[in-house]
């Protein structure tokens, strides 16, 4: 039985064969997956889009550009079944295509899993650009923070983080690297 309504963006110029890894990586028995057409130039709208789909009082997302690792959506099923928290994030690993490293982060981009009924408090705040992008919800005091690695991001040259960049205000981004991650 699916417990976590999850959504993925898409803008139709993903690469396929990530997309695959993602869709593959949230387990279909725990989460109901709904694939929504992003807005260009507009991630909260977007966002919001996907956090309505369903009816599952849990909500979450993956891009098409990360990967979620193994056990991670039922390690937060099971905190959230015994706490009382808002949401939890996990920290990730971003494979920066800029850069040519890969790091962890944590309290920042990684796995979230939000109470539905909470996360549709900031909903008008997403679509009007007053909050810009999930990464100044997940931050919050009352995210609880996990202490493992959930999410695998690839910081690249794609639609989905040049639409994180305009949501943010900031220029379009060039790759200087091409490291063999794929």
């Amino acid at each position: 039985m699916t417990e976590i309504d999850v959504h993925m963006l898409v803008l139709g110029s993903e690469r396929e064969d990530w997309k695959a890894k993602a869709l593959a990586s949230i387990p279909a028995d725990l989460c109901r997956i709904h694939i929504v057409d992003g807005i260009r130039g507009d991630l909260g709208r977007s966002r919001v889009n996907g956090y309505r789909r369903g009816d599952h009082d849990l909500v979450s997302f993956v891009d098409p550009d990360d990967w979620i690792e193994a056990g991670t959506f039922e390690r937060c099923l099971d905190f959230l079944s015994r706490h009382p928290a808002r949401g939890v994030v996990t920290q990730e690993l971003v494979y920066d295509y800029f850069r040519g490293e890969v790091y962890r982060t944590a309290h920042k981009h990684g796995l979230t899993v939000y109470r539905r009924q909470w996360i549709e408090g900031f909903h008008p705040k997403l679509e009007s650009g007053a909050i810009k992008t999930d990464v100044q919800i997940s931050v919050r005091p009352e995210i609880v923070q996990m202490p493992f690695v959930g999410r695998h991001w690839r910081k690249h040259v794609s639609e989905c983080f040049q639409m994180r960049r305009e949501a943010q205000g900031l220029p379009r981004a060039v790759a200087v690297v091409k490291p063999e991650w794929d």
